[in-house]
């Protein structure tokens, strides 16, 4: 929706909302179906909302999918906490954020009109949640997770949201001390090839972004 999907490396975001929650034989009968879609040609990452929990602060979703969940799904785990009740998503009012300024409506009622507002400083505090922990290595995204400070980055100083490839080129252009470590993790993320990089340039770049975020 942003004009930067990359075929073979990104994914597929929906959302959902319904009018009421679904029980937990519903959440195994729909994870089934997407575990068929999911990763043909891409990735799928799926949250499903009442339309009562889209007033939340922290919306309530009553389901859930994303390729960190998939493998548990797949082996029909009875311990999935996501099986048996509806739970609160920090992440979700920066998808309210995309959808109602970009995203497309497959079916029923336009995002601008169904979603709530998501202000600059709720879109801000739900990006940077978790962010002095942030690690490159989370969700098996390395080269993605090193373009996605700078996306961070450049809405907290511009209020634009950015593709993480134009944010790591507004990083380059004002941080010309990354620029080249920046285009690493851009080739590795477009091609699939693996690039080298040191622990210390690592932690000194993430650092840095940090302490400006």
């Amino acid at each position: 929706c942003l004009g930067g999907y990359t075929p073979g490396r990104g994914d597929l975001d929906i959302l959902i909302v319904c009018k009421q929650s679904m029980s937990r034989q519903a959440r195994i009968d729909f994870a089934d179906a997407l575990l068929l879609l999911h990763n043909a040609p891409c990735p799928i990452e799926l949250s499903v909302l009442t339309e009562e929990g889209l007033a939340h602060t922290s919306p309530i979703c009553t389901f859930h999918f994303s390729s960190m969940w998939a493998p548990r799904y797949a082996a029909h785990d009875d311990s999935n906490p996501l099986l048996d009740a509806d739970f609160p998503d920090d992440d979700i009012p920066a998808y309210f954020r995309v959808a109602r300024e970009n995203g497309i409506c497959l079916y029923g009622e336009e995002a601008a009109s169904l979603l709530p507002a998501v202000s600059d400083e709720t879109f801000y505090a739900s990006i940077t949640d978790g962010i002095a922990d942030y690690s490159f290595d989370a969700y098996d995204s390395f080269a993605s997770n090193i373009l996605t400070l700078p996306r961070i980055l450049s809405f907290a100083c511009t209020r634009k949201v950015l593709t993480k490839l134009q944010g790591a080129h507004w990083a380059a252009d004002l941080y010309p001390q990354y620029a080249d470590l920046l285009a690493r993790a851009e080739k590795e993320y477009l091609t699939g090839e693996e690039q080298s990089f040191s622990f210390a340039e690592l932690e000194t770049y993430r650092n840095f972004m940090i302490a400006l975020i």
